[in-house]
């Protein structure tokens, strides 16, 4: 196997504008999602977001920082502390939308690293978790929730939109 970087799922660019649209978000009780999580609306929660399953929809964007890491998770003292005030079970969320391009890696199957090429722009995939980390399910053209619109080959980087079709309105 190739050595290839990892990266996680990460907003890369904006069409027509500086940033793409991140929101704060209140998360669902007992949620370990990291950094570049795929996430979804929890169903019945008032909006909350949720780690998505295997092929999530409807897609509401990526978590842009780990779940329990705002202020007072995670304190260093933890062991002293004896009540914990301040505390947000919220996350910052690059939300999917049709301007929005995200940049991650891809995988054929559940490991074996995909190195990017200009074959791959224009054709659409799966995603999957594969350890901690979300990334592009080349193998799968069934289930698909991605379209790559570029990629970087020197940096082994897809960059994708999630699919109209699975992304969660507003």
């Amino acid at each position: 196997k190739e050595d290839i970087v990892g990266r996680r799922f990460t907003a890369a660019r904006f069409s027509g504008a500086g940033i793409a649209v991140h929101q704060s978000m209140v998360y669902t009780a007992a949620q370990t999602f990291k950094r570049g999580a795929v996430l979804i609306f929890a169903a019945g929660g008032a909006g909350t977001v949720e780690e998505g399953g295997a092929d999530p929809t409807p897609i509401v964007g990526v978590s842009m920082e780990n779940a329990a890491s705002k202020p007072g998770f995670e304190v260093g003292h933890s062991t002293f502390v004896i009540a914990t005030t301040g505390r947000v079970s919220e996350v910052t969320v690059a939300r999917a939308n049709r301007q929005t391009i995200f940049s991650g890696r891809a995988v054929n199957g559940a490991t074996d690293p995909v190195t990017p090429t200009q074959s791959h722009i224009d054709e659409v995939y799966g995603i999957l978790k594969s350890s901690n980390d979300w990334v592009i399910d080349i193998a799968e053209a069934a289930n698909t929730r991605i379209e790559i619109v570029d990629v970087d080959i020197d940096e082994k980087i897809f960059f994708f939109k999630f699919l109209e079709a699975n992304l969660a309105t507003p």
